[in-house]
């Protein structure tokens, strides 16, 4: 079983707040970790206050939660880690086994 460590939702969190500019820092997505019985899984934050949803939102010209997806992914890919995201909403993820 694959296990994400405290360290890395920081490590993470600490990426999107440093890749946000000074006036959309309150809508930076955030990484919060659930850890139950037999699984753990992290869902992905993301406050949209006064701006256009639709809107792109960094400088790739991703909407948020593409945004998001793709910095999870590629910082797990570089420690060897494969990561699932819940088909319904995109905003839940877990490690593969």
């Amino acid at each position: 079983m694959n296990i994400i460590k405290i360290g890395d939702v920081v490590d993470l969190n600490h990426q999107f707040a440093n890749d946000a500019s000074t006036h959309t820092t309150d809508s930076t997505p955030k990484i919060h970790l659930h850890d139950a019985c037999g699984k753990q899984t992290c869902s992905i934050e993301i406050k949209v206050n006064d701006l256009d949803p639709d809107r792109p939102r960094n400088k790739d010209g991703e909407y948020d939660l593409t945004y998001a997806q793709r910095r999870v992914r590629d910082y797990f890919e570089q420690r060897g880690k494969q990561v699932e995201f819940d088909p319904t909403t995109g905003k839940i993820f877990w490690l593969k086994d």
